[in-house]
């Protein structure tokens, strides 16, 4: 789907258009487009987010009643639509993802039933998501995903499996400390540009007597994708310590015994890469970007958003990578 702005910035502001209004919905048009004609954002009288598709004659809708999406018939001045809408608030972000999705795989021309099953389906297990205090959101799956990732790279190349420098699990300033040189792990689902959030003045400056790096992934949901017990198995099968790992996967706030509660949660890695974090070309704000080379006194929880598209020449090639990932792995303890 594309849009001008994103499909959760546009629900922001119907809902704020749609307070006091007595309609059933409240919408928008977007560029996706069906033979019958253009698809719908629209927030409804329950102030829930979703979409309306426009059906024709001989489109006959399933109707779906899920965990997390309702998919129904409905009519709108005259106009039968589809109406799909997301019935668990929490799952909101998720759900922009499985519209984006839908947008996609929806046919210009012909009936969309086929197309929306297909994708309903799909979907339906990660929607199913349980709101559960011991279950990791989507963000910060994908976020322990990233850092099992280098992980698994650095394990590959013969790093310690002892897993000593792996530091994101204890809250570190950085993921990865290996010797003098750090490395910071950031995954999003975000399309738009190579966006990434920072936390705090210090995340993005290197330790005083190294070098940083950044990793970026992006990562959308997959049934062919990689859940995060796969990704714990792989690093297992390469050597990580077992009980080691099990220790820093429950400080990250994954708990072991519930693999089975995470397996059907799967993503996949879209586009990835990685960053030599260094000069003043690539975006962050560190100590040294204030007038007083420090941070103003008073002020505190400062976080960000960058785009890694204006990093210039930063991002490593293939040769690069590998050399990094071998000195990386050399000097790791």
């Amino acid at each position: 789907m594309q849009t001008d702005v994103g499909i959760q910035t546009v629900w922001s502001v119907l809902g704020i258009e749609k307070a006091g209004v007595a309609y059933d919905f409240q919408w928008v048009d977007i560029e996706a487009r069906v033979q019958a004609g253009a698809v719908r954002a629209a927030i409804d009288s329950e102030g829930l987010m979703g979409l309306l598709i426009p059906l024709t004659a001989s489109d006959i809708i399933q109707k779906h009643d899920g965990a997390a999406v309702r998919i129904n018939q409905t009519v709108i001045e005259g106009q039968q639509f589809a109406s799909v809408f997301c019935t668990r608030p929490v799952l909101e972000d998720i759900f922009a993802l499985f519209v984006e999705a839908v947008t996609r795989e929806l046919p210009s021309t012909g009936p969309i039933s086929a197309a929306l099953d297909d994708t309903y389906y799909a979907w339906r297990e990660l929607l199913a998501e349980k709101v559960s205090p011991q279950l990791l959101t989507a963000e910060k799956q994908i976020g322990l995903l990233g850092e099992l990732a280098v992980l698994t790279q650095l394990l590959s190349v013969g790093a310690p499996r002892s897993l000593g420098y792996w530091t994101g699990p204890l809250n570190s300033q950085h993921d990865f400390r290996c010797g003098e040189d750090a490395l910071e792990v950031k995954s999003t689902f975000t399309r738009e540009g190579r966006r990434a959030k920072v936390s705090g003045a210090l995340q993005l400056c290197a330790p005083e007597e190294g070098s940083l790096y950044l990793a970026w992934y992006r990562f959308e949901p997959s049934i062919g994708g990689k859940s995060v017990p796969m990704a714990v198995q792989e690093a297992l099968e390469i050597g990580a310590d077992r009980a080691i790992m099990k220790a820093l996967l429950r400080r990250a706030g994954y708990n072991p015994a519930m693999e089975e509660d995470y397996a059907s949660f799967k993503y996949k890695v879209v586009e990835h890469g990685i960053y030599r974090v260094d000069g003043d070309v690539f975006p962050r704000i560190i100590p040294r970007s204030f007038v007083a080379q420090s941070v103003p006194a008073g002020t505190y929880g400062l976080s960000y958003f960058i785009d890694l598209s204006a990093s210039g020449d930063s991002q490593l090639d293939d040769s690069a990578k590998t050399t990094l990932f071998s000195h990386l792995a050399e000097v790791a303890l």
